[in-house]
């Protein structure tokens, strides 16, 4: 009989995959916590050692949006089934790692509201003002950006900043034109990602989500 996910043992060096990760917001907090971290993205050109698959323990993936999010959704017809099918592909990158590694423990898959719905179903939704507290800099984070989490993990506690009633409902929107926008609108909301890690642990402990 085939072992389930949720009863395989911690490794020994346990690793912790953060896929589409160019700035490393996401996978920090585990690095503190003194998991071993591969960061990978196509702006770091890293990639994942031959043992990955019997060592990670958590993966977390936030994959290209500009195909998915509701933003967008304005050009969905003039991109085409096309674009929509390999955004798709890309979207379903982490849930391939995580269920072909022995010992997954979480798996946390990141992306705006959008139509990444139609396949992998709804996911928990949080607001980046809602988890600020944790930021270094807590009021950077006292905006509005829906964001989903898909997977299995553990809903993290909120921890909010500042007033509700002064969050920044624009700054995505109205963020400044250039080459980079798209990169700086994708920016991971670091407090977020602290509750997140902070959620699938007790104490040092990591607890098991793949049920």
């Amino acid at each position: 009989m085939q072992q389930k996910l949720f009863e395989r043992p911690m490794p020994e060096r346990p690793l912790v995959v953060s896929m589409f990760d160019f700035t490393g917001i996401a996978s920090d907090p585990w690095r503190d916590k003194g998991y071993e971290v591969a960061q990978l993205d196509l702006l770091l050109g890293h990639d994942l050692d031959a043992d990955w698959r019997d060592r990670t323990v958590a993966v977390i993936g936030q994959p290209p949006c500009t195909d998915l999010t509701k933003a967008g959704a304005w050009m969905w017809e003039e991109k085409g089934e096309h674009r929509f099918r390999q955004a798709l592909y890309m979207f379903g990158i982490p849930f391939w790692v995580a269920y072909m590694s022995s010992a997954t423990r979480v798996l946390m898959v990141e992306n705006p509201a959008g139509r990444a719905t139609r396949v992998y179903g709804k996911p928990k939704y949080y607001q980046p003002w809602e988890y600020a507290l944790l930021a270094d800099t807590p009021e950077s984070e006292h905006y509005r950006k829906l964001t989903g989490v898909w997977g299995h993990y553990r809903k993290p506690n909120k921890c909010p900043w500042g007033d509700k009633d002064t969050v920044d409902t624009t700054r995505i929107v109205n963020a400044a034109p250039g080459p980079d926008r798209g990169l700086r609108r994708s920016v991971a909301p670091q407090g977020l990602w602290r509750a997140l890690c902070e959620a699938q642990h007790d104490g040092d402990t990591l607890l098991d989500s793949m049920t």
